[in-house]
């Protein structure tokens, strides 16, 4: 038996050295590069992928790799010869700009006048196309306002969820745009697909609730094609009534009109489900989910104020400080952290494969068990942070604003707490808004965690440097 272990190890460590072996061939890849500055200047090159971030983020020379810019305000001047992962308040590809690979965003105005030679998928209060922008693959967009510019060209498909679309462009495809107001005076080559709502000739969209939203002109609800607009293919819509006044364009496929009706699915549930069941079931199911969020993060916001009060306390100020560093950081937190775990798990098996070779399989168990139990713990720790502290510091942050405003003599961490955690677990309540509310908390909270661990690591070696 000892035999056959000895055997096993020795054949098992010999094809992971001879696979790592095979694996030196292979050109070194280097690190990649974090700017603080937030500026890449004309003429400047780096040959890596980049982390950009600051208040102010200009990106004016070239990238040869993979972009990813942080700030209040993005501006994309130069060229990126890779993927470009945007987050800021605004974000502008400018006329000069160009990413030769796919754009990522989200921010609360996206402007796009430059080259995308890939797809952008993106997400915002409102996102403009202008007159000068290409995008030569596909549109993907989620928001409140999708303006595409006479003279804009979107090189395959536009796939949008808004309120409002107005599309003056060239779309050489197919439209898809799901929303309460639509407007077409441009170019679809292949098909168009509008779900628009009831028209509207006394009102207007409601005012946006986040200011400076980028929004010029604001479409009353219903569908309007107009004379100049040409569509290539056929032209589906639904809505609850017909808008044939409103369409003043004849698609080459012709106009097909539907008005929304139930699935066959749903159908099916609402004859075998009794109303008083499925609504019962659908209560029970949100307040557990309610309890759920309350109970954890009650549990581990109390846990901080006792232990690690200051902690929280310049968590919170920095989520309130530098909230769109803190997405970003977030963002690029999580991405790496759960990247880096899943590398390290392969480590630690060859790790204890080795010791299992030199040992002639005397502590391959033990230091397997060890290494597994350690990257377990670590994985456990990194996702408590992500999932759950992300949302004490946040939700605390919102419980001390609102005692600002009703109670400002307050000086107790734990009411604020208290209200935080209550008010977060009724927004996850909402139907459709509570997975875009919970991802924007965590990267707010797990970007904030970052700063302040940084900003902690730095001080304490200003200290050693000058001690």
């Amino acid at each position: 038996m000892k035999r056959n272990t000895t055997i096993f190890w020795r054949i098992g460590s010999a094809m992971l050295i001879g696979m790592l072996g095979l694996l030196t061939v292979v050109p070194v890849v280097h690190a990649s590069e974090i700017n603080n500055n937030g500026v890449v200047k004309a003429g400047q090159t780096i040959n890596d992928d980049l982390f950009l971030s600051g208040e102010t983020v200009q990106m004016d020379g070239t990238v040869n790799g993979m972009l990813v810019a942080t700030g209040n305000v993005v501006f994309i001047n130069g060229q990126v010869n890779g993927d470009l992962i945007a987050l800021g308040q605004s974000v502008t590809i400018t006329e000069s700009g160009s990413v030769s690979g796919n754009v990522f965003s989200l921010a609360q105005i996206i402007t796009i006048d430059g080259k995308v030679s890939g797809s952008v998928a993106a997400a915002s209060m409102s996102m403009n196309s202008g007159k000068p922008s290409i995008i030569e693959n596909n549109l993907y967009y989620g928001g409140y306002s999708y303006s595409q510019s006479k003279g804009s060209v979107i090189g395959r498909d536009i796939h949008a969820a808004v309120y409002q679309a107005i599309l003056d462009g060239e779309t050489k495809q197919d439209a898809v745009v799901y929303g309460e107001a639509v407007e077409v005076s441009g170019n679809i080559g292949r098909n168009a697909e509008f779900i628009v709502g009831n028209p509207a000739s006394d009102a207007q969209a409601p005012t946006p609730f986040m200011p400076n939203s980028g929004i010029t002109r604001y479409l009353k609800p219903g569908l309007r094609v107009n004379p100049m607009a040409m569509i290539g293919g056929v032209m589906n819509y639904t809505s609850k009534v017909n808008q044939s006044n409103q369409i003043e364009a004849t698609p080459a496929g012709g106009i097909v009109f539907q008005t929304p009706v139930p699935s066959a699915e749903e159908l099916k549930a609402k004859e075998t489900t009794p109303a008083p069941v499925a609504t019962t079931t659908g209560l029970l199911s949100g307040l557990s989910g309610f309890a759920s969020n309350l109970i954890s993060l009650l549990l581990i916001g109390g846990l901080l104020i006792w232990k690690f009060p200051a902690l929280l306390e310049q968590n919170a100020t920095t989520v309130k400080e530098k909230p769109w560093a803190s997405v970003g950081y977030g963002f690029v937190t999580i991405l790496v952290g759960f990247f880096g775990l899943f590398l390290l798990l392969p480590v630690v098996i060859l790790f204890s494969i080795i010791i299992g070779f030199i040992t002639v399989g005397g502590l391959s168990g033990s230091v397997a068990a060890i290494g597994l139990s350690a990257w377990a713990a670590a994985f456990a720790g990194f996702s408590l942070a992500v999932f759950h502290v992300s949302k004490v510091i946040v939700a605390y942050l919102a419980g001390k604003w609102i005692f600002s405003k009703l109670s400002p003599a307050n000086t107790s961490a734990i009411w604020p707490m208290v209200t935080g955690v209550l008010v977060y677990a009724i927004l996850c309540l909402i139907p459709l808004f509570s997975l875009l509310f919970e991802i924007s908390v965590v990267l707010l909270g797990v970007g904030a965690m970052w700063l302040v661990f940084k900003q902690r690591t730095s001080s304490v070696a200003t200290d050693v440097t000058a001690a």
